[in-house]
């Protein structure tokens, strides 16, 4: 997700364009020797014993994913693009004094240039390689919203937070309680579980989520009110997101917070 934020943060009036790539596992070339047993329905009869010897990657098989990556980046590559030292699902390549940024999440290809004619040529030579899909403007990924206008791009997720049917006192204090929630934690499991994947695009719940998350093995009834108070929370609010405004000034900003011996238990100090 981090690479996602990368492509539009650099976002100068450019659109962003999603590809999508069909049964990409598929696409990798098996570099050792793998075997395995005939597929239900492909016996031979008489040579039950028989194995297949892989030429292509499957799903399921551990070595796929790490195929699939090296398919891809030498057909990039042959396309000119030059992945970045900081992250290896980052392509950019250069056009005269324009650039091109591409992006990939396993099976999804995020593009962003001001020159189309060069996102439309790589599209085609990528097309001549794999099975692909083009879905137009990116507008979902992961659950994730996104909205492209003329004055910048908007991230939320008012579709994923709707299903959050269950925070926040912004002040509250979790302290650790002698009351036992309950027996069964997977109920506070997995709502902490689905709050810590709102902080992708909600960092302002990242520090009272990690607060909720300190108690995963025995929940308790003030980590389960905290954690309800946050989805009360997110629902008043379901309509924040990341805005980032087409602008041209190349200046980033950065923000933290801590505080002194905040922890009701040890008085230690936390930083957020």
């Amino acid at each position: 997700m981090e690479s996602i934020r990368l492509i539009i943060a650099a976002y100068y009036g450019r659109s962003i364009y999603h590809l999508d790539i069909a049964i990409a596992f598929l696409n990798g070339f098996v570099e050792d020797e793998v075997f395995m047993r005939q597929p239900l329905g492909y016996i031979q009869p008489d040579n039950e014993h028989f194995t297949c010897k892989l030429h292509r990657s499957l799903y399921e098989l551990k070595q796929s994913p790490r195929m699939w990556y090296s398919r891809l980046d030498i057909d990039l590559r042959r396309c000119g693009m030059k992945k970045t030292n900081s992250n290896p699902n980052v392509y950019y390549l250069r056009i005269g004094p324009s650039s091109m940024i591409h992006i990939f999440y396993i099976d999804d290809l995020f593009l962003t240039s001001f020159d189309f004619a060069s996102i439309s040529a790589i599209q085609n030579d990528l097309g001549r390689e794999y099975k692909m899909t083009t879905l137009g403007l990116m507008k979902k990924f992961l659950r994730v919203q996104v909205l492209q206008t003329t004055a910048g791009i908007l991230l939320h997720q008012i579709d994923c937070l709707e299903h959050l049917k269950l925070p926040l006192n912004e002040l509250i204090r979790v302290q650790k309680d002698t009351k036992t929630l309950s027996t069964n934690k997977a109920p506070y499991q997995a709502l902490v579980g689905k709050l810590h994947y709102a902080t992708i695009i909600r960092p302002d719940i990242g520090f009272l989520a990690s607060l909720t998350s300190r108690c995963m093995h025995k929940p308790q009834v003030l980590q389960s009110n905290a954690a309800v108070q946050i989805v009360h929370y997110l629902e008043r609010n379901s309509s924040f997101g990341f805005w980032f405004p087409k602008r041209e000034e190349n200046r980033l900003y950065g923000f933290s917070g801590a505080n002194y011996a905040s922890d009701l238990d040890d008085r230690t100090s936390t930083r957020a």
